[in-house]
């Protein structure tokens, strides 16, 4: 029993620091927001900020709950029907640390480990928490297929600009790709011959506590394969109605957190076609995966700005850029800093009695 109460504090400590490192690095980048902003952006524009009223906020705001929501409510779901049920503040408490580390990784890599390693943390097998984690990645992969076939029914021509713009930064950047591709070939034959892998040799390069929990992990899970299949096998003969509900609730997710430039663009008197501006965000989201930096950042508001310069007026584009970045990506973290510091506090509450 003490064993695992220092366990829980040194792990608890040690994300604790991490995270709290987060608050320089956002304050930074609202910093240079505001540069960006004042440098760019016409005086009389930044008056309109004054139309974002307190009602608009709190809505904004409001909505920005919800994709947390959400996430609990699935972890709730999907634990229930593995017959190992997650009450939805630890739900709440996952999903908050859950994006705390998606926002410090590249999009495509996301929360995952760290939402595996608080899994593994609550008692799961390793078999049930990598279940859980591959059910959130077919799930946003079917919310990224409906999407897609959505966009080229409703909206083709921006789909064309869209797949354009892609292929033609593909093309110029095809020496660079092949280039990487030739690396990590060239590499993996070397790796091999030395017994060992690309995950490996990433691997080594982490902190070594880091490498043996991440090695731990992949010992737990290769343990526990043929629990892992008859796991799948379940959800397929009996998991269709929850996979249904839960894929509904992933759409909410997102349609929360596209509503937040819709308000916005209401709040500044902005025309725009609603669909657009779903379609659009989906389409910047969907960039987004490919960039390379933590959180997206500098691509994300490049792809903004890029897909919506023929939507939004360009002396205003810059502001509205800012704006929307600001609170689904820096508002969010503070949010998410603030909840994991309340959690931590507790947690510390509840070791001491």
């Amino acid at each position: 029993m003490i064993p695992d109460l220092v366990n829980q504090r040194r792990s608890a400590f040690s994300l604790s620091s991490i995270l709290n490192k987060l608050i320089i690095v956002i304050s930074i980048g609202i910093v240079g927001h505001l540069i960006f902003l004042l440098s760019t952006t016409d005086r009389e524009i930044l008056v309109q900020t004054s139309q974002l009223s307190f009602p608009y906020v709190i809505s904004i705001c409001g909505l920005l709950m919800i994709p947390w929501l959400g996430h609990s409510i699935r972890l709730v779901l999907w634990t229930s029907f593995l017959k190992q049920p997650l009450r939805f503040s630890s739900a709440f408490k996952i999903a908050v640390t859950t994006d705390l580390g998606s926002a410090v990784t590249p999009t495509l890599i996301g929360g995952g480990p760290i939402k595996l390693g608080l899994l593994l943390a609550k008692g799961y097998s390793a078999a049930k928490a990598s279940t859980l984690i591959l059910l959130n990645a077919v799930e946003d992969l079917s919310f990224y297929i409906i999407g897609l076939v959505l966009c080229f029914w409703i909206a083709q021509d921006s789909m064309s600009i869209f797949i354009y713009g892609i292929t033609d930064f593909i093309w110029k950047q095809r020496w660079v790709l092949i280039s990487l591709v030739i690396l990590l070939v060239t590499g993996s034959l070397i790796l091999k011959k030395q017994g060992r892998s690309l995950s490996d040799f990433f691997i080594d390069m982490l902190p070594y506590r880091l490498q043996l929990k991440l090695r731990n992990i992949y010992i737990k899970i290769s343990e526990s394969v043929s629990e892992l299949q008859s796991i799948i096998k379940f959800i397929f003969k009996k998991g269709k109605l929850t996979f249904s509900l839960s894929l509904l609730i992933l759409i909410t997710q997102w349609f929360s957190k596209f509503s937040v430039l819709l308000i916005l663009l209401l709040a500044l008197d902005i025309d725009f076609t609603w669909y657009l501006i779903y379609i659009k965000q989906w389409l910047v989201w969907l960039t987004m995966i490919i960039v390379p930096t933590p959180g997206a950042s500098g691509g994300a508001e490049a792809a903004f700005y890029l897909i919506f310069e023929d939507s939004i007026s360009n002396d205003i584009l810059n502001l509205v850029t800012s704006i929307w970045r600001f609170f689904t990506y820096y508002y969010v973290l503070f949010t998410a800093l603030a909840f994991f510091q309340l959690f931590s506090l507790l947690d510390k509450r509840k070791i001491i009695t």
